[in-house]
């Protein structure tokens, strides 16, 4: 993914990815710690298992309705099991039912508290209703769990700006001052970067930027340069 500045299907995309890996991890990381989880190696196990995978195989080629169902199953099998109803919150906020994501959702987070997924699944959640102070308050616990969490800060620089606070565009900034020091060779970063820059009139860091992305544009094929 290098665009910054995503549309709701970029989105969407953007946090199936995310919640894969929460799937890959709390599936198995979870399994002994959490009550309501079938014994490994049960047939119980196998079937949440079975549900579990086909729900991300139906989400991932857009089978949402479909989707939802599986991972309904696979909660009702593992209401421990925290991976399960993330997927299921996803499935609910890409179909537009935000009122049956939220419980799902914020069932993931009481499993999962210091997953930083999760926090920013109800972040978006927050954003599609509507409610930009509480996707904020999201968005920011999501990169205080996992500062490395790129989606979230991208989408905590969307949300301050759709807000307009007065500290907003310093806000934007600092958090992509801190994306430059990890990914300072990811053109979007540096586009994103240039374009707050010039927005808080910062000379110095707008020429910075660009001339990083020229640095970089100096190996790309002439199609993607024009």
């Amino acid at each position: 993914m290098t665009s910054f500045n995503v549309s709701p299907g970029r989105v969407a995309g953007i946090v199936l990815v995310l919640v894969l890996g929460v799937g890959a991890g709390l599936a198995y990381n979870y399994s002994r710690r959490h009550a309501g989880l079938p014994e490994a190696g049960s047939e119980a196990y196998e079937q949440t298992s079975r549900q579990f995978y086909r729900g991300l195989a139906e989400m991932q080629v857009g089978l949402l309705d479909v989707a939802a169902q599986s991972f309904t199953q696979a909660t009702t099998l593992a209401p421990g099991e925290p991976a399960a109803w993330a997927n299921l919150g996803l499935t609910h906020l890409r179909l537009g039912e935000f009122d049956a994501a939220a419980p799902a959702l914020e069932r993931a987070s009481s499993l999962a508290p210091r997953n930083s997924a999760v926090a920013f699944l109800r972040g978006r959640l927050e954003t599609s209703r509507g409610q930009r102070e509480a996707a904020l308050l999201q968005l920011r616990r999501a990169i205080e769990l996992d500062p490395a969490n790129f989606f979230a800060r991208t989408a905590l620089v969307q949300e301050n700006e759709a807000v307009g606070s007065p500290d907003a565009d310093a806000e934007a900034q600092r958090l992509l001052e801190d994306l430059v020091a990890t990914q300072g060779g990811n053109p979007a970063v540096l586009v994103e970067r240039a374009r707050i820059a010039a927005k808080r009139a910062d000379t110095s860091l707008l020429r910075d930027s660009m001339q990083r992305l020229a640095a970089l544009s100096a190996g790309w094929p002439a199609e993607v340069a024009d």
